[in-house]
């Protein structure tokens, strides 16, 4: 799965507009940006912020400056929000967990 790419529960996104799943898009991107920094991950965390910078630009200008930034606010605790990052962070502690338990092939 590519980590540019937001995949939102129907049963918690199906109602949304085409808007209100950017405005998640923009906030479940920032948050696998900040999970993921640290050594050798600061390039995959710059794009995913700058994608997330994309596509906030595009809601403000395809929603106006003031319905855009009222959708960024209400979307960030939306339960589709919720559960998209919890998701992922969910998906990034098991890899973890299952890299961290295979022997090193180095051996």
């Amino acid at each position: 799965m590519s980590s540019e790419r937001v995949d939102l529960d129907p049963s918690l996104a199906g109602e949304l507009s085409d808007l209100e799943r950017r405005a998640i898009e923009v906030h479940v991107l920032r948050a696998r940006a900040d999970g993921i920094r640290g050594p050798r991950r600061g390039e995959r965390a710059l794009r995913l912020a700058l994608r997330a910078s994309e596509l906030e630009q595009q809601l403000l200008e395809d929603a106006g400056l003031e319905r855009g930034a009222e959708l960024l606010r209400i979307m960030l605790d939306h339960p589709a929000t919720v559960a998209a990052v919890e998701r992922w962070r969910y998906a990034q502690e098991l890899a973890y967990r299952i890299m961290k338990d295979m022997p090193d092939s180095r051996s």
